[in-house]
């Protein structure tokens, strides 16, 4: 009798612990998910590209303006995620339109601005 009521005992230990205690999602959690869903795998590696625009090059810039149009192809065909270095209200709205009507899931992009924390040493900057 003993062995049944470990047996018991354990089959219920096992039971609660199978039990799902997880909260309910957030409207954007579900949102997230939802979205990521209906992305499909290029659209997901898509938004790990992060482009920089024409304006504010922190390498080599291309020669003749080579590779705009490829640039706004990859813009509209929702192949970019992010820009650096995009300069001006103008020129940031007009990426973020371009991403936003031509993309199938209207994702906007995300803009950063590449600066170096050290461009004037510090000796420059305190006057020592």
């Amino acid at each position: 009798m003993t062995r049944l009521y470990l047996i018991m005992l354990f089959a219920a230990v096992i039971l609660a612990s199978c039990s799902s205690n997880e909260k309910p999602m957030s409207k954007e959690e579900q949102f997230v998910e939802d979205l990521l869903e209906k992305m499909t795998l290029a659209e997901k590696v898509g938004q790990l590209n992060q482009y920089t625009s024409r304006w504010e090059m922190t390498g080599p810039a291309p020669k003749d303006n080579a590779g705009a149009q490829d640039l706004s192809e990859q813009l509209k065909s929702g192949m970019v995620g992010s820009m650096l270095n995009v300069i001006g209200a103008e020129a940031t709205r007009n990426a973020q339109k371009t991403v936003v009507e031509n993309t199938r899931l209207g994702i906007p992009l995300i803009f950063g601005y590449d600066v170096m924390s050290m461009a004037y040493p510090l000796h420059q900057i305190h006057g020592n």
